[in-house]
C-alpha cells in the first residue's frame, strides 16, 4: 500500500512485554529495510532551520486490541560556528497504527511544505 508502511508481526513477541516490543522496534527502526522510520515524524525545523538529526529512540510501546502506540525521542543539534556554541534539542513524539493480518500497519509521514512568510501575501 502507498500510503502505509507494514512492519511484521514477530510470532516469537510477547505483545505484553513492553521491554521486548521496545527492543524490536528500535532493532526496526535500526535496520534501514525495515522503513518504521517512514511513519515517524523526523522533521528539524522546530528548533531552527540548521538543527540536523542526531538520533531517533523508542520510549515505548503499547498496544491495546489491534492498536499500538509508538513512544520515541528526536535529538536534534545546531551548531554555530561564530557562538562556538552547540545547542541539543529533543522532542517527544508519537505514532499510531493498528495490527491487520499478521502486521502493524502505520501511515507513513509526509513532511508538511516548507511555509514563507510571502504565502501570506
Amino acid at each position: 500500500m502507498d500510503g502505509f508502511i507494514e512492519i511484521p508481526v514477530p510470532d516469537d513477541i510477547d505483545n505484553l512485554n513492553e521491554e521486548s516490543l521496545l527492543s524490536y522496534f528500535q532493532d526496526q527502526l535500526e535496520n534501514i529495510e525495515a522503513r518504521v522510520s517512514e511513519a515517524l515524524d523526523l522533521t528539524c525545523d522546530h528548533a531552527d532551520r540548521r538543527a540536523v538529526l542526531e538520533r531517533v529512540r523508542m520510549t515505548g510501546v503499547s498496544i491495546s486490541g489491534d492498536s499500538i502506540e509508538l513512544a520515541y525521542l528526536v535529538e536534534l543539534s545546531k551548531f554555530e560556528a561564530c557562538k562556538g556554541v552547540l545547542d541539543d534539542y529533543t522532542f517527544s513524539r508519537k505514532v499510531t497504527g493498528r495490527q491487520v493480518a499478521g502486521v502493524w500497519r502505520f501511515e507513513k509521514q509526509i513532511p508538511a511544505p516548507v511555509r514563507s512568510t510571502h504565502d501570506e501575501l
